[in-house]
């Protein structure tokens, strides 16, 4: 077989490329040419898109299912992790929710509780106070299929489980863990600021928006169980801090500075339902706030997490939006 000549071939081609009459190529291709391209575009970006739903578990590391032992009002007891998740979920979330909200809800409490097992050596309150609601006798149908659907899965970033924070309702956007709780442990780059504009309307109350009216011996009472001072009749309270998602982190109070989340939990959180402020009035001694959400703001947005459900969302997929770059791992069957 002879030598091809490759140096001839590539000069034909090129005097064949420019024998193309490329005006009249586009004009009658053109639009078709120009419709692949966005077709093309949008199949990429669907697929980008749908990637989370086409690998919910991202990794499987199978071992047995571990046992908590939860403290109640009359003793203790020692139960499946997966029971323990279903009490929490009937107890932190409405139970007749779609079953994928309480599922997004069921992995969070897992994570949760497996992460204040590892800190405190297999012992939890029962108190949401100072942990999660867990309440087994809200316990139906919805929750045990949510429990069941997501069986065994937890939130991971860089291998270590997560502080898997939660609250009611963003009020516009979440916090970072440092302005919503002043949590200082340690870094948790995986919460951070996400828009949630979900409407918060709920059948115990919940409102996007509230307003609340705090007398002014409240406010000092609240202000001395923070700092240890007292900060005298109110006089002038203004926000000094404020974080990323536009939340408090410091009020003061006739120039005494308070951290805004103990000032919050102080003065009674049911009341001041958030540190997302939008006015504050002095009147008389009194003051008076109107602010948006509920809760802390730090994590997944329950009522966010229910709008995005019910727009189709995976549970995996709500996972991944208010707890960036993390992983969803099945630890157990």
């Amino acid at each position: 077989m002879g030598d091809f000549d490759w140096r001839r071939r590539l000069e034909d081609l090129s005097a064949s490329w420019r024998r193309v009459d490329w005006r009249s190529f586009w004009r009658r291709w053109g639009v078709w040419v120009g419709l692949g391209g966005v077709v093309l575009v949008l199949a990429v970006a669907r697929g980008l898109d749908r990637g989370p739903e086409q690998r919910p578990i991202d990794r499987v590391r199978l071992g047995p299912e571990p046992r908590v032992t939860v403290e109640l009002d009359g003793g203790s007891r020692t139960l499946p992790m997966d029971e323990y998740v279903a009490g929490v979920v009937a107890g932190e979330m409405d139970n007749t929710w779609p079953v994928d909200a309480l599922a997004a809800q069921a992995i969070v409490a897992r994570t949760f509780a497996l992460r204040e097992i590892q800190d405190t050596g297999g012992i939890i309150s029962a108190d949401f106070a100072t942990a999660q609601a867990y309440k087994p006798d809200q316990i139906n149908d919805r929750v045990r299929e949510a429990v069941r659907k997501s069986r065994g899965e937890v939130i991971t970033y860089r291998g270590e489980l997560i502080r898997a924070f939660f609250h009611s309702c963003a009020g516009g956007r979440t916090a970072t863990a440092q302005e919503g709780l002043g949590f200082r442990k340690e870094e948790t780059p995986y919460l951070q600021v996400v828009t949630d504009d979900a409407d918060c309307t709920g059948r115990f109350g919940q409102r996007k928006n509230w307003q609340a009216t705090f007398e002014s011996q409240a406010v000092r009472r609240a202000v001395r169980q923070v700092t240890g001072r007292d900060p005298g009749p109110v006089r002038s309270f203004r926000i000094a801090g404020r974080g990323p998602s536009g939340r408090a982190t410091v009020f003061a109070v006739n120039g005494v500075q308070v951290p805004a989340p103990a000032f919050r939990l102080a003065i009674g959180s049911e009341t001041m339902r958030s540190t997302l402020i939008d006015r504050i009035e002095v009147v008389g001694g009194r003051v008076r706030l109107a602010g948006r959400g509920f809760g802390h703001g730090v994590g997944m947005a329950q009522f966010g997490a229910l709008a995005r459900v019910q727009q189709g969302w995976s549970p995996e997929r709500v996972i991944r939006y208010y707890f960036r770059d993390v992983a969803i791992e099945k630890r157990w069957e």
